[in-house]
């Protein structure tokens, strides 16, 4: 089954536009608590940038305790 490995695609979907692309097919990416977003063009990662959970819910438990908290 290794040899097929190469022939595979990892597809995401740009966050701002919604985009289905291979991942490496993206120009942009970043990184946003913990994981990694892929986008179309470095445009739509600036967009990104200035308001991320715009774009991708908070996938934290509810309540949860976060280091932000003092704990």
């Amino acid at each position: 089954m290794a040899e097929f490995a190469h022939d595979m695609q990892i597809e995401t979907t740009d966050p701002v536009c919604e985009m289905e692309l291979p991942v490496e097919k993206a120009t942009a990416h970043e990184d946003y608590r913990g994981r990694a977003h892929f986008f179309c063009s470095a445009a739509r990662r600036d967009a990104f940038r200035t308001a991320p959970s715009r774009y991708v819910q908070d996938t934290t438990p509810h309540g949860a305790a976060t280091r932000e908290h003092g704990d």
